[in-house]
């Protein structure tokens, strides 16, 4: 009986696979790309160095994923 079972799991999970990429519809990545290109700002290009800051907080974990504490790193160009 178990064995008809795993057997009928394994039948439907592969058909499943299988017949998954001809329902599954999405948008191609040369569209994305082509309407990405078309959508950039008309705006005027500098090449003056602009100043940024950059702040980044790091929580550190343990193995187990227990908080151990957290670090604050900031730098940039100001």
């Amino acid at each position: 009986m178990k064995r008809k079972l795993n057997y009928v799991l394994a039948v439907s999970l592969v058909l499943s696979f299988s017949f998954l990429p001809l329902i599954s519809e999405g948008q191609g990545r040369k569209s994305f790309i082509k309407n990405f290109m078309t959508e950039l700002p008309k705006g005027k290009v500098s090449n003056a160095l602009q100043k940024f800051k950059m702040t980044a907080v790091y929580s550190n974990r343990d193995i187990n994923g227990n908080f151990i504490g957290k670090t604050l790193v900031t730098g940039g160009n100001v």
